[in-house]
């Protein structure tokens, strides 16, 4: 596994271990209340929501595409020159993946293939793996 450190990471580092002291600590604080197995899930469903909606609304995937580019092209530095423009020139479709909390940045190559960056969860946004899938076929 590769780690690509961009220069804002210290920064988001620190917001997601706030973020997940929060977690921790709403936690404590409403079992000690003697809530029902039930209330202290929505609960603290409810609090997560929250953070993860503070967490999105500060991150918009759109700031992580130089990153996401400049990791491409440490990856495949011999790219075809279309597939180097159309990485150049054109932003990358974004998927988020609510179950894994991570994005999926992709490009669909002239060739029908896909090239995908797939990346730590927000607010840090590190690409963690990329993948070039040569079959691609709906049906």
């Amino acid at each position: 596994m590769r780690w690509h450190i961009t220069k804002y990471s210290k920064k988001k580092s620190i917001l997601c271990a706030f973020s997940i002291l929060l977690i921790f600590l709403s936690s404590c604080s409403s079992t000690s209340q003697n809530f029902s197995q039930e209330q202290i899930s929505d609960k603290q469903i409810q609090q997560i929501q929250q953070l993860e909606d503070k967490m999105f609304a500060n991150d918009k995937p759109e700031t992580h595409f130089d990153d996401i580019r400049e990791y491409v092209f440490e990856q495949y530095p011999d790219l075809p020159d279309e597939v180097e423009l159309l990485v150049k020139n054109t932003n990358p479709k974004v998927v988020f993946n609510k179950i894994k909390m991570e994005y999926s940045f992709f490009w669909v190559l002239p060739d029908g293939s896909i090239l995908e960056v797939v990346t730590t969860p927000p607010p840090l946004c590190d690409p963690i793996g990329i993948h070039h899938s040569k079959q691609l076929k709906y049906e």
